[in-house]
C-alpha cells in the first residue's frame, strides 16, 4: 500500500517503508496526487490539547471550513485582533459586518474546534 502511495510509512516502529514512501510521493501516486495532513500530525494535533498549543485546533471541521450558510451552517468563526478564536451568532451585533474565516452548524461544533462565543456588550 505505500510504494502504491495509498498509506505512509509508519516511522514510529520502522523506517522500512522510507524508500517506498518517497517513490510514491515523488511520482504523485495515491494520496501523494494532492495535499493532506500526515495521519501523525493529525493524531499528534488532536491528542494535545488547544490551550497546550497556544491555537485552536483547526483539524476537527475541515470541511466545515468552507461550508455555505445555505446549508444552514450560520455561525461564523473568525480571529479577534488579539489572536483569539471567536464564533458570532445571527443576530449578535456586529455578526453582518464579520468575514467568516470558518463556519459552523451548532455552537458546539465551534466550541470543539477551539472557539468561544463573542463578547455582547
Amino acid at each position: 500500500m505505500v510504494a502504491e502511495g495509498w498509506a505512509t510509512a509508519f516511522r514510529r516502529y520502522s523506517d522500512r517503508y522510507l524508500a517506498d514512501e518517497a517513490r510514491a510521493q515523488a511520482a504523485k501516486l495515491g494520496i501523494w496526487s494532492s495535499s493532506f495532513v500526515r495521519p501523525e500530525e493529525y493524531r499528534t494535533a488532536v491528542s494535545t490539547p488547544a490551550e497546550a498549543r497556544g491555537s485552536p485546533q483547526r483539524y476537527a471541521t475541515p470541511a466545515r471550513a468552507n461550508a455555505a450558510p445555505s446549508q444552514g451552517c450560520v455561525i461564523k468563526g473568525n480571529h479577534s485582533r488579539r489572536g483569539e478564536w471567536i464564533y458570532h451568532l445571527p443576530g449578535m451585533p456586529y455578526y453582518a459586518q464579520t468575514r467568516a474565516e470558518a463556519m459552523f452548524c451548532s455552537e458546539a461544533e465551534a466550541r470543539a474546534a477551539g472557539y468561544r462565543r463573542a463578547i455582547v456588550r
